[in-house]
């Protein structure tokens, strides 16, 4: 009996490793490829295959997905400084809103009808291995509804006001009649400190960026010339000038200075020095006086205007003349001792100056040395002769000023 038992056990064991060694003959290996999901590193392993050869042929399906349905381009802001924002709807899968970024061609300065594109930026190999594939990688867009920009027109009812005298004029703008838009936010500007009249100024038009990027106000032209005119000009030539208030001015300063019975003195020129030269005779004792004027007659005259490169020289105020019409001019006096037939004639040269003439739009004229108003007459006088008196009072002054001598020499003529 116990024999019989033995031997069952003994036949059970050999079938069972028989049945094992058919199962190894039929068992491969092979080699598995896997990517880390964190790191992305590809390793390889050994494993176990026990699929079918239909197995290992599939691919597991991925899920197509239009991230472009899913996400929306937003345009704010003016033209020619819009933004462009994008916002991801609530379609959008966590997965990719978290593995997925963009960039844009252009983002900022954006105007309407610009072409941008949106390009996404993503790990496909890991999009996959979660199951996803993207439909398009890029779409461009069209920019729309942007606020357009509100031109303002700077120039329309600007006045340019030329103040000062010409060649040193200044211009002064008066926005007064300019739209309420312009006033408020269109500034200013041009370049020169000085104008003379027939100059041409370029006026800049401009808005602060800040107002045009936030409001859309804009310049619809920034630039505009203007011809100035109008300006009282410092004289530089005789021709087509009316002089006949320097006349009426000169023979009143003559009258002024010679309407005397007796004086010891005559355009500066004391009696004694004139007795001294033209009588000889000369006493502390004795008192001299100019008893008569027989008649004071201009000679010649001369303008002197200022040479280009001393203009600012007179700005500065280290030349004291723009301008300068010299009259030269014989006085014939008489003079003796007082309460003496011994009476002599004889000469006293004189120039006068008439400083800074300038003309007025009308045509009418200022003259002084600091105030054209004050109408200035200023002499030299002297008892040596004409030519020296015309040296010091004109030639002197060849380095600063153009010295041209007048065809009219009838300035005076008092008998």
């Amino acid at each position: 009996m116990k024999k019989g038992i033995f031997y069952v056990f003994v036949m059970i064991l050999v079938a069972t490793m028989l049945l094992v060694g058919c199962q190894n003959e039929n068992m491969t290996t092979t080699d598995v490829t896997t990517t880390g999901v964190t790191t992305g590193a590809t390793t390889t392993s050994k494993v176990a295959n026990h699929t079918s050869e239909s197995d290992e042929n599939h691919t597991p399906e991925l899920i197509v997905f239009d991230v472009f349905s899913s996400i929306k381009v937003m345009f704010e802001g003016v033209t020619g400084y819009g933004v462009a924002d994008i916002v991801y709807d609530e379609s959008m899968p966590y997965f990719l809103k978290e593995n997925l970024s963009y960039s844009v061609s252009s983002s900022n300065e954006l105007v309407n009808g610009q072409k941008i594109t949106v390009n996404l930026l993503y790990d496909s190999v890991l999009l996959e291995r979660y199951g996803y594939q993207l439909k398009e990688d890029f779409l461009t867009y069209t920019v729309y509804g942007l606020q357009e920009l509100i031109y303002v027109d700077p120039f329309e009812g600007l006045v340019v006001n030329s103040n000062g005298i010409s060649p040193f004029g200044s211009i002064s703008l008066d926005n007064a009649d300019c739209s309420k838009d312009a006033q408020r936010y269109v500034n200013y500007n041009f370049a020169k400190e000085y104008y003379a009249n027939g100059d041409s100024v370029v006026i800049n038009a401009t808005i602060d960026e800040d107002v045009t990027r936030s409001l859309g106000y804009a310049v619809s032209e920034d630039s505009k010339e203007f011809t100035l005119s109008g300006m009282p000009y410092y004289l530089e030539t005789m021709e087509g000038v009316d002089v006949s208030s320097i006349e009426a001015e000169l023979r009143d300063s003559i009258t002024s200075q010679t309407s005397f019975i007796t004086n010891d003195e005559l355009f500066g020129v004391r009696a004694n020095s004139f007795c001294e030269k033209y009588i000889g005779k000369s006493s502390i004792a004795w008192i001299y006086l100019y008893t008569d004027v027989l008649s004071v007659q201009s000679k010649e005259a001369h303008l002197l205007t200022i040479k280009e490169r001393q203009k600012q020289a007179f700005l500065e105020g280290d030349v004291s003349s723009y301008n300068r019409l010299t009259i030269s001019t014989v006085c014939k006096a008489v003079a003796g001792i007082q309460n003496s037939e011994n009476q002599q004639a004889g000469d006293i040269y004189l120039t006068f100056s008439i400083h800074n003439i300038i003309v007025y739009p009308d045509g009418s004229l200022g003259w002084g040395k600091t105030d054209p108003a004050s109408h200035e007459i200023t002499y030299s006088s002297t008892l040596t002769s004409l030519e020296k008196l015309v040296e010091s009072t004109v030639t002197k002054y060849v380095d600063t000023h153009n010295i041209k001598k007048l065809d009219k020499n009838d300035w005076i003529s008092i008998q």
